[in-house]
């Protein structure tokens, strides 16, 4: 598992600077099935984001938009300063 997850922190690296933005790599990765937890933990690798940013920026992109409402309640107590 690590090593795939590498291979894919790789692949982020490299789409983010042929130019891709984060939404289009998001897009990538969900099509190719890769899950949440994952798609976070390649962002922080591949994208150098911090947690909040990769969490945000995974949980906000278009790509993940037909789940938001199922994880509002636990990503809105995060940004709000709740339970993490």
């Amino acid at each position: 598992m690590e090593k795939r997850r590498k291979e894919i922190s790789d692949t982020v690296r490299f789409l983010l600077r042929r130019g891709r933005t984060v939404h289009d790599v998001l897009s990538i990765l969900r099509r190719d099935g890769v899950d949440k937890d994952i798609s976070i933990r390649v962002l922080m690798d591949g994208a150098n984001m911090n947690l909040k940013d990769a969490k945000r920026s995974v949980h906000e992109s278009p790509a993940w938009a037909d789940v938001w409402q199922r994880d509002e309640s636990t990503f809105g107590d995060e940004r709000q300063g709740g339970a993490q």
